[in-house]
């Protein structure tokens, strides 16, 4: 699956917001002793929890590909790995499969404020992101929003 493919389809329905950051040459990862990726995925967990930290850590699978990390009671923050970058985003949180419809609205501002700083934090931090423009296409994301 390429950048740009993956779409989020669990019940938090289409209220999201996904930002694709692209994985660190396997060079560089290997270079630092990191040849699975797992430090420099912790090390994502870990930037996006700075950068919103009303979330808590999680371990959940949401579909065949994509794993809640970290959550509170509104929302949730779900990885996919896409071959030559991970997805990340942020959704309305689910309960037992299925969304609370009467905090969709609160959840909806809440989703695009908690973007917002995930984006410019990872910026800041010299993250390559990119977010999805069609199937199989994306375009790099250089400006704090």
């Amino acid at each position: 699956m390429g950048r740009g493919n993956y779409l989020p389809h669990g019940s938090g329905g289409s209220n999201y917001e996904m930002v694709y950051v692209d994985w660190p040459p396997y060079e560089e990862l290997q270079s630092c002793g990191d040849e699975t990726g797992s430090i420099w995925y912790d090390r994502l967990v870990g930037d996006i929890r700075a950068a919103l930290p009303s979330l808590d850590k999680a371990d959940e699978f949401i579909d065949h590909d994509a794993r809640v990390r970290l959550r509170n009671t509104l929302l949730e923050v779900a990885f996919s790995d896409n071959e030559w970058s991970m997805a990340v985003f942020i959704q309305q949180r689910t309960w037992h499969g299925e969304i609370e419809e009467k905090y969709t609205g609160l959840a909806a501002h809440h989703i695009q404020l908690a973007h917002r700083k995930l984006v410019n934090s990872l910026l800041d931090k010299g993250y390559a992101l990119y977010v999805r423009t069609s199937a199989w296409t994306s375009a790099p994301l250089k400006e704090r929003l």
